[in-house]
């Protein structure tokens, strides 16, 4: 008996040490003195951080918060029922001066529940400002993965919106939501050495091609399906335009043609005859073109064909796929070819500019005309054998001088004067000293 009892005190002695360690534990956990408030597109979402559990992670994410570098952070990956991604705007980084720090794992946090914050890391021990929320209770492969170091304590209703929220095939929200602003309720952390900014600063969103979630009611849709579709149709029509700027597409607005088939796989020695017989039984067609080498005049086996209406072309589509035409199977599609569209581009262009050099050059004529008639012919008064001197200048303005004063003209008068009588005289002395060398010449002659 008194074995037993001394066997019963140390059991009870082993579980009374157990709870107390797993009490301190879970203490430990919840004595949260670090709190942020992050303003989202939906709603205000309050996380407590868990610094003592995970303090690098917390201390990061708390300071990157006072930082305001989370501003304008998109929810850029939605998961329903699984997790919500995000990620900033700039290039993910630490307050640590390291691209990356340490997990810092706990047996007692798991992602067993909505709301918990993780961080988003790349591999073991690389982790970085990158987080995730929890939408579900279904995280448990997540578990000592990822390192803990937050809750969700007021805003799961905002969470649910945000799990119920309509993504794309990559998992991309239809409409934007972000983080508009961080607030910092508790920070025990001192901030030397942080650059901390007086105030928010002011939104400034790059157009990404989607509607920003506060502006939903911009579309006017009646349900769901159709804010879904008018959301795409927007997306679709913005890309259209990047590509009309980098001159991929000649207009945004710019449809395919509707009563035009694509068809590929064709034997080589198929022709237009053979596909105007076949293909002309659903209706008219306008034109067939197989496609052929610039160099070789070789087949390359796909054609398109134009049919005058759209319901004989819908009805070829619908019948020809995988029909046998000269041993081959072919697949038969609607054309997506930009080609003709592109043809009455350029055409419009070249017309545009020769209407453009046509008006240049009846400018241009004009403005000669005015120059021949507003010509001023200078007279050079100290070379007499060039009187007359036109400069034409068409790039200044042509000033007409004004006449010289009659003492200038006079003094102009002797100089050419004096000019003329020096030439005269070196022409008489150069004519005497040729005679007296011709008499020379024939007195030797004689002797």
């Amino acid at each position: 008996m008194d074995i037993e009892k001394i066997n019963l005190k140390y059991n009870f002695i082993f579980f009374s040490s157990i709870i107390q360690y797993e009490y301190s534990q879970l203490q430990l956990i919840y004595q949260i003195k670090m709190s942020v408030v992050l303003e989202t597109s939906v709603g205000d979402i309050v996380i407590d951080l868990y610094y003592k559990t995970a303090p690098l992670a917390a201390k990061n994410f708390l300071k990157l918060c006072k930082m305001k570098f989370y501003n304008g952070t998109l929810f850029y990956n939605i998961q329903k029922d699984y997790l919500a991604s995000i990620r900033s705007l700039n290039k993910p980084t630490t307050i640590y001066g390291e691209d990356y720090f340490e997990d810092q794992t706990n047996n007692h946090l798991r992602h067993d529940k909505i709301g918990v914050v993780s961080t988003a890391n790349q591999g073991p021990n690389k982790n970085n400002s990158d987080f995730f929320i929890t939408l579900s209770s279904l995280g448990e492969r997540l578990n000592h993965k990822h390192s803990i170091f937050g809750q969700v304590m007021e805003g799961i209703d905002v969470l649910e919106k945000i799990n119920q929220t309509f993504v794309d095939d990559n998992n991309r929200p239809l409409l934007n939501i972000r983080i508009k602003h961080t607030h910092i309720l508790d920070d025990p952390f001192d901030d030397v050495g942080f650059k901390i900014p007086s105030r928010s600063p002011s939104p400034h969103y790059k157009a990404e091609g989607r509607f920003e979630y506060e502006d939903k009611n911009i579309l006017q849709a009646e349900d769901d399906d159709a804010l879904i579709k008018k959301a795409k149709e927007h997306q679709s029509k913005k890309r259209a335009v990047v590509l009309e700027i980098l001159e991929d597409i000649p207009d945004a607005d710019m449809k395919p043609p509707e009563n035009v088939l694509y068809i590929c796989k064709l034997n080589p020695v198929t022709e237009e005859k053979d596909l105007e017989i076949i293909f002309s039984k659903f209706g008219g067609i306008k034109s067939c073109h197989v496609v052929r080498d610039w160099k070789t005049g070789m087949s390359l086996q796909y054609a398109f064909i134009e049919f005058e209406t759209i319901n004989s072309c819908e009805e070829a589509y619908s019948k020809m796929e995988n029909a046998l035409i000269d041993d081959r199977r072919i697949h038969v599609d609607f054309c997506q070819s930009a080609f003709k569209q592109w043809q009455s581009a350029k055409k419009q262009q070249r017309q545009k500019n020769e209407l453009k050099n046509m008006r240049e050059q009846r400018l241009n004529k004009g403005k000669n005309v005015n120059l021949i008639e507003q010509l001023h012919i200078k007279k050079d008064y100290f070379n007499p054998q060039q009187q007359f001197q036109m400069v034409i200048d068409p790039q200044q303005p042509i000033i007409q001088q004004p006449p010289p004063p009659p003492k200038i003209k006079e003094e102009i008068k002797k100089v050419i004067k004096k000019r003329e009588s020096s030439s005269s005289s070196q022409s008489s002395s150069s004519s005497s000293r040729n005679h007296k060398r011709k008499h020379k010449k024939k007195y030797r002659n004689r002797r």
